[in-house]
């Protein structure tokens, strides 16, 4: 209940101050906590921790009290008639009229009942079953909604670092274009080598504002992660890096198949569909049930307008010896529902095998990606640098100082599209690796 008040409060705060910087942890915090898969899955595990309970107080004794008021037209008589009196009686004697009790009786009654049977234990073990299964199913939520927090803050790291290479470019350009113009001023280059800069500087002007249109949407995207509202605007403290993924393949291979939650949720539905085996089986055991009833109650059995009290003690044996088969019809659906599952339970494992393989050589390409455009901005970095100096000197065309420019600024680009790729690509394997559930484990635990 508190981290639920603290969360309003913060939240509150956010939405008033209009703004929030946050880090790469404080994202896994907050979408662990405040997606709406993860709320949802929250209620879910709430739901089935009372559906639990509520399997316990099988076990114990059920207490009923039940109080009822009767009124009657009349009281309930009898008429003797003289003629069957056993002695004389008067000549002419009228029947006559005796009540049996009053119009108006009071009742009340207490009940207890104690059920023993062998589904009462199977329901149990399925109750826990079916929370154990939330469980997992929340962890899934949370690993799937940071899973999301952490490519969407990545990508606004990334659609940052892209405005900062158009703003750096915009300038560059715009230099350039002014160092023209006082040079065609002075008659030293033609006008149209003005011109061609000033289209440069027109693709420049529109690479800034596609920048500027990238990362809106880059922090809408993490608004919409993290769960928050609209009204607040998110940045993010972090420059684009790379930390190299050092586990080999078999290992990830391995750790996947060991922190699975798809396959560990297939373990606990193999399991509770045993249990179902179970139940069914049980219900061909016969039940036994106690049950203790206390009444006191007006009037009594001398027509006493008094209260009187009375018990009774009933054990119930039942025991279903026949019902054209229906029961053995849902032990066959139960063991047929077990196969289905451990059919599917192969498809799982291969499934997952399968994304691990997959992810594992997309990391391994958007390495080489990025290995590849760090070459390419060394390359560029140097050929702008020297056609530079060639233009200052009048050795190099202003086409071609443009050109070396617009491959020095694609080579950045290049680089930092190749560097979000690769954190990207790292968080997916995280995932089906278990990395990523040991990561947020850490850190709520720190936080609370």
């Amino acid at each position: 209940m508190m981290r639920l008040i603290l969360k309003i409060v913060v939240l509150a705060a956010i939405s008033i101050s209009f703004g929030l910087t946050l880090t790469l942890e404080d994202c896994i915090k907050i979408s662990a906590t405040n997606n709406p898969s993860v709320l949802a899955a929250e209620a879910s595990l709430e739901a089935s921790n009372a559906q639990r309970y509520q399997a316990f107080t099988n076990f114990l004794p059920k207490a009923k009290i039940q109080a009822t008021y009767t009124r009657l037209n009349e009281a309930p008589y009898t008429v003797l008639n003289p003629e069957n009196f056993p002695f004389p009686t008067p000549p002419g004697m009228e029947p006559v009229r005796i009540e049996m009790g009053k119009a108006e009786m009071d009742k009340v009654e207490a009940s207890l009942t104690q059920p023993l049977a062998a589904p009462i234990f199977t329901g149990y073990a399925l109750a826990r079953k079916g929370t154990e299964q939330k469980k997992l199913e929340l962890k899934k939520a949370r690993i799937e909604a940071v899973s999301q927090a952490e490519k969407a803050f990545f990508q606004l790291a990334k659609a940052k670092a892209f405005l900062e290479i158009a703003k750096i470019s915009k300038k560059q350009v715009d230099d350039h274009i002014k160092q023209l113009t006082d040079m065609v001023e002075a008659g030293l280059v033609h006008r149209k080598d003005l011109l061609a800069a000033k289209v440069k500087g027109y693709e420049a002007e529109l690479m800034l504002t596609q920048a500027q249109n990238a990362v809106k949407l880059a922090k809408d995207g993490l608004k919409m992660a993290l769960g928050l509202p609209d009204t607040v605007d998110v940045d993010i403290d972090y420059k684009l890096n790379v930390t190299d993924y050092s586990i080999p393949r078999d290992s990830a291979i391995s750790m996947a198949l060991r922190n699975s939650i798809d396959i560990r949720l297939m373990k606990v539905g193999i399991e509770a569909a045993q249990l179902n085996i179970q139940m069914a089986f049980g219900e061909l055991l016969p039940s036994f049930a106690a049950v203790f009833n206390y009444d006191y109650q007006k009037p009594n059995r001398q027509l006493e307008n008094k209260w009187y009290d009375s018990w009774t003690a009933v054990g119930v044996i039942s025991w279903n010896i026949f019902d054209w088969g229906a029961n053995v019809a849902k032990i066959k659906q139960a063991k047929a529902n077990l196969n289905q599952i451990m059919h599917t339970k192969k498809l799982v494992i291969d499934g997952v095998m399968l994304k691990v393989k997959a992810a594992y050589n997309t990391l391994e390409e958007k390495k080489k990606s990025l290995e590849i455009a760090n070459s390419g901005l060394e390359a560029a970095k140097e050929s702008y640098k020297v056609v530079s100096d060639l233009f200052s000197e009048g050795a190099a065309t202003n086409l071609e100082f443009l050109d070396a420019q617009a491959d020095f600024t694609r080579a950045k680009l290049n680089v930092l599209n190749a560097m979000a790729d690769y954190n990207i690509a790292k968080v997916e394997l995280e995932k089906l690796t278990g990395e990523l559930e040991n990561k947020i484990d850490k850190i709520l635990a720190k936080e609370q």
